[in-house]
């Protein structure tokens, strides 16, 4: 417990040879130590809590190469991202249960509170030549195609 009646003590007087300003080294094992004092290469790019690691910021095209390579990691292509991400029904017919941070990034996305609404990237796939089919390719006669089912088209 702590002494409520401490008697207070008078400062004493820096010896000779030191400065008053120079903060004493904690003794090892001191509790009072100030733990910033001592830190470790690793531990200095640690964030304030020390949990993590700092990791700097990237661009646009450094975060694409880490969900480029994540879909590699699990051998999906992005088109069996995209089926898999706003697929309703599994192969049962029966209702697909998202876990809660899948079914918020679809309703942001859906209802236009992410940083892109669908419009802007619907308008930015029919601007994109990388979907269209040259001449002589397969599926490039289906692009005005009415007859043909829309999923039989391959071609954006």
């Amino acid at each position: 417990m702590y002494n409520t009646h401490a008697q207070s003590k008078t400062p004493t007087q820096p010896s000779p040879g030191s400065s008053p300003l120079k903060r004493k080294q904690p003794a090892a094992g001191d509790e009072n130590a100030d733990p910033v004092l001592k830190r470790s290469a690793t531990e200095k790019n640690h964030h304030c809590t020390g949990n993590k690691a700092y990791t700097p910021r990237r661009d646009p095209n450094g975060k694409l190469c880490i969900i480029f390579d994540a879909l590699k990691s699990v051998n999906w292509t992005l088109g069996d991202f995209f089926y898999h991400l706003f697929r309703l029904e599994d192969q049962n017919g029966q209702p697909i249960h998202r876990s809660q941070q899948h079914g918020s990034y679809i309703h942001q996305l859906l209802n236009g509170t992410s940083g892109s609404g669908i419009g802007y990237i619907l308008d930015t796939w029919m601007q994109n030549t990388d979907g269209i089919a040259g001449p002589g390719a397969d599926g490039g006669e289906l692009l005005y195609n009415t007859a043909e089912h829309y999923r039989q088209i391959r071609p954006a």
